[in-house]
């Protein structure tokens, strides 16, 4: 037996004399080992997958198998009268997995060895070696995922279909690939998935990200320069099926140009599919990032047929509600853009857990959520012109409004509204240059001390007229001007003083 002890992913399984006892082809009655069959349906539900490397005819073993009731648990099995080297390197091959992260089972030492030969770096073992039902025992109760079966079958379904293509740029093209970028906040939600995926993938880790635990992932997007970093997910589907948050992606938002990835990973069922790429050729062209390692190992037409769409489809919104446990005890929804991984951390444990949304008052679109008790919103963020650009232009009657109307749809929620600065975070330009520059700033985005001034007001009416509303003056939490970043972001003590008031207010009602 020989064990690496890097994570495994996937088991090979013989089936003579491994599986069960007896020779099928040579007319045994076999007889199922029971502990090794139930180890294959635990192993799946573990999230590890099983496929099968056995010299025998097919349809025989399909029959027996099916009879077992474990047929439809294994993907790309290889059953077949040849040598077993070539084989079972081809169904690593076909997983999109690394030799290091599967473990091929069988009772013929021969065979071990002839599969170590053609895949140096696999896990092996005999069945009867001793050790290996603890090995196997071990394997089932450390690892820690959910079912892979249905994904990786939609990869065995693929590797049918392309096979009728000489091209295979033509079946990616013809295969309908999507993808959805959804993007801080909302991709907060997924935090554990994230971090599972940035522990678990290798080939495709473009950035060899890791988080050893929930801390290291906060000390990047809920802590200190978080608000600085732009991050999101990637959702991914086909006309053959649905292959869930498939990537990550993270840069600090702070250099206007060659932005630097920090983080920039994806699963490994999506590989030769031009996923990475086509985001890594997305994050390029429209936020400047530097993603030259990604794109110099691809050609110029890898990826060009995959569409990218900004936020859920209604595909991924179906695949979301019906595969993704978000966290469904939620009683906050935080609505803060680059701030709201630092405002979930520092809330008060009487508002967690807490969900996440990308809410802009122009849009009106609100998730109405009825068992959502309290609602965390940085109104400031719809202070600037631009989130009104489909009206043409900012104005305080629409702006007042649209206000009224979120806040009569949330009445039955204690609602949390956080104010621009009236006092701090302009800048104050050195030159005449800049000082026009900041002019057609304030001109054409409104960041100016008198529309904050102004929206502010609003919001306090509103805090007034509703029982329920409750304004957040995050000027009162700013103990110097070195805390604040501009009118509208701040240092992270300014928010954890805030979110005590919140928390403060909350348990008064």
């Amino acid at each position: 037996m020989k064990i690496n002890g890097k994570k495994i992913k996937c088991v090979i399984w013989d089936l003579d004399d491994t599986l069960w006892s007896g020779t099928l082809a040579e007319g045994d009655d076999v007889v199922a080992y029971d502990w090794l069959i139930e180890a294959v349906m635990e192993l799946d539900r573990v999230g590890v997958v099983n496929s099968i490397c056995s010299k025998n005819d097919f349809e025989n073993a399909k029959a027996r198998l099916t009879l077992l009731g474990i047929w439809d648990y294994f993907v790309f099995p290889i059953i077949d009268f040849v040598p077993k080297g070539l084989n079972v390197k081809s169904i690593i091959e076909n997983f999109q997995l690394s030799d290091e992260n599967c473990l091929f089972v069988d009772d013929n030492e021969s065979n071990l060895n002839e599969v170590a030969h053609y895949c140096p770096e696999i896990n092996y073992a005999n069945p009867f070696d001793e050790g290996f039902r603890e090995y196997i025992s071990s394997l089932i109760t450390e690892t820690h995922g959910q079912s892979r079966l249905n994904q990786y079958k939609i990869l065995e379904e693929k590797k049918t279909q392309a096979q009728a293509y000489d091209d295979n740029d033509k079946f990616l093209a013809d295969s309908a690939i999507t993808v959805c970028i959804l993007r801080n906040p909302e991709d907060l939600v997924y935090k554990d998935r994230i971090i599972e995926l940035a522990n678990r993938t290798n080939q495709l880790n473009f950035t060899k990200s890791r988080f050893p635990d929930d801390a290291a992932f906060a000390a990047e997007f809920e802590l200190d320069d978080s608000i600085h970093m732009h991050h999101g997910v990637v959702f991914a589907h086909d006309k053959y099926g649905d292959y869930g948050l498939v990537g990550f992606f993270a840069f600090d938002e702070r250099g206007r140009y060659n932005r630097r990835l920090s983080h920039f990973f994806f699963s490994c069922r999506i590989m030769n599919m031009g996923v990475e790429t086509a985001i890594a050729r997305h994050l390029a062209d429209n936020y400047n990032v530097d993603a030259s390692t990604v794109l110099s190992k691809y050609s110029a037409q890898e990826g060009a047929y995959v569409t990218i769409r900004q936020g859920a489809d209604e595909r991924t919104r179906d695949f979301i509600a019906n595969k993704i446990h978000l966290d469904e005890d939620a009683v906050t929804v935080v609505i803060a853009g680059c701030t709201s991984g630092v405002i979930s951390h520092y809330l008060p444990p009487t508002l967690l857990p807490c969900n996440f949304q990308n809410f802009t008052l122009s849009a009106m679109n609100f998730d109405k959520q009825s068992a959502y008790e309290n609602v965390v919103y940085t109104v400031y963020s719809d202070y600037i012109t631009k989130g009104w650009s489909k009206y043409k232009l900012f104005s305080y009657k629409k702006f007042e409004n649209h206000l009224q109307t979120f806040l009569e749809q949330n009445a039955d929620k204690q609602v949390f509204l956080l104010m621009a600065s009236e006092k701090y975070g302009d800048e104050k330009p050195e030159s005449f240059k800049e000082h026009l520059k900041a002019i057609e700033s304030a001109l054409l985005h409104g960041r100016s001390p008198k529309r904050n001034a102004k929206c502010n007001a609003i919001v306090r009416s509103k805090a007034v007229a509703h029982a329920n509303v409750h304004a957040i003056a995050m000027d009162d939490f700013v103990t110097s001007e070195t805390e604040v970043i501009n009118a509208r972001h701040f240092h992270r003590n300014v928010i954890k003083r805030a979110c005590l008031q919140i928390g403060s207010m909350r348990s008064r009602n």
